[in-house]
């Protein structure tokens, strides 16, 4: 076991997250992807633009159970303020290398009535990894999801599919006795390589 966990994570974790513009973050537990985003954040340099749909990780912040890192702008979009907050973020990542979290994808669809929601969010994570490209910037999609019986992962509760594209990093996080397992799926959906 490593010693220092902050060094482990930018040592082994990161230069594979650094692979690809695009993240897809799976966990079927909400703590687990929270811990998660938090390695994220604490151990990046760059403008971290957190999109929390969920409110969770907004709650860590105000409850103290994670600390503050200065690199960190926090929105909680609603169906009003979200043309506004993608202005921003597509400001900041085409002005300056950047992250930006989408947490979560179930949050992201909640926010459409429409019944065509799911085009609309695939045109604007397209647009926002377009942008992010000229700055070398990062996406994470972060998502509540589960397998279904076709092995393709969906959003849980409402089964709606994932995102996927070729040039995309999948993660699934699970959690076992000694702490989380980070699992970095093939196009198959099987873990290629887990790292605890």
């Amino acid at each position: 076991m490593d010693k220092n966990p902050e060094q482990f994570f930018k040592s082994r974790i990161k230069p594979i997250l650094e692979q690809y513009r695009l993240n897809s973050i799976l966990c079927s537990e909400p703590f687990l992807k929270a811990s998660f985003l938090e390695k994220i954040i604490q151990t990046s340099q760059v403008p971290i633009l957190y999109l929390d749909f969920d409110l969770l990780y907004s709650g860590f912040i105000s409850g103290g159970f994670v600390s503050r890192n200065e690199n960190l702008q926090v929105f909680k979009p609603s169906s009003d303020e979200l043309e506004n907050i993608l202005k921003k973020c597509i400001e900041k990542i085409s002005s300056q290398q950047s992250i930006l979290i989408i947490d979560s994808l179930n949050g992201f669809y909640n926010i459409f009535d429409e019944k065509d929601s799911g085009r609309l969010i695939n045109s604007f994570i397209m647009l926002l990894s377009f942008v992010a490209k000229t700055t070398n910037s990062q996406i994470f999609l972060v998502s509540m999801a589960r397998i279904n019986e076709k092995d393709s992962w969906v959003l849980t509760p409402s089964g709606r599919q994932i995102i996927t594209s070729e040039s995309m990093t999948k993660i699934l996080l699970k959690q076992n006795d000694s702490g989380m397992v980070v699992n970095f799926l093939d196009e198959k959906n099987k873990a290629k390589e887990s790292i605890n």
